[in-house]
């Protein structure tokens, strides 16, 4: 995974660039902008990556490894897209409030990877270790937000437990061939 190394660099460069934005968010001061309608609506409440009509259909036993990585890739594809879609804090969005929207977007990923994914069963372990660190993943962005939020001491290590969770389970998507998934080698 490479860091951002451009001045265009999209979030997909991976978690790592993220957590760098949101360190340049807290350096630089993140409480210009909102990042909600002015109806208090989330900035990205219009962006569907987990509704099933424009996300993959489930696939898996039935088609096999591939129907499963083919679902797994589309999802994981899904997120990203999502995450690129989100304006660049702090800029444009309060770092805690993008946090949050990262946050959710890898909780419909997982939500989806544990209720429509059909893993064949030489893969079921590994893919059960993915969804179970996904949902940790989330927590963990969710407790980066927080922190970022209330200006707490403990910034950087929510942001050491974002990046070793994601390595983790970048490790684990490597493992089951979700090359979209493992964020750390695109």
């Amino acid at each position: 995974m490479g860091g951002l190394t451009t001045p265009g660099a999209t979030h997909r460069s991976g978690v790592i660039a993220l957590v760098a934005t949101a360190t340049i968010a807290v350096v630089v001061g993140c409480s210009t902008t909102s990042g909600t309608g002015g109806d208090g609506s989330s900035a990205t409440a219009d962006v569907a990556a987990g509704d099933s009509a424009s996300g993959p259909a489930a696939g898996g036993d039935d088609d096999g490894l591939g129907g499963y990585v083919a679902f797994m890739e589309a999802l994981c594809a899904a997120t990203d897209d999502r995450i690129d879609t989100l304006p660049p804090p702090p800029d444009q969005i309060r770092a805690d409030l993008w946090a949050t929207e990262v946050a959710t977007a890898f909780a419909q990923e997982r939500d989806r990877a544990d209720l429509e994914a059909q893993p064949p069963d030489d893969v079921r372990r590994d893919h059960r270790t993915y969804v179970e660190t996904t949902a940790e993943l989330v927590d963990a962005w969710t407790a980066l937000s927080t922190s970022l939020a209330a200006g707490a001491a403990d910034i950087e290590d929510r942001r050491t437990d974002v990046t070793q969770l994601a390595l983790g389970r970048d490790a684990t998507a490597a493992t089951l061939g979700l090359a979209t998934c493992d964020r750390s080698s695109s």
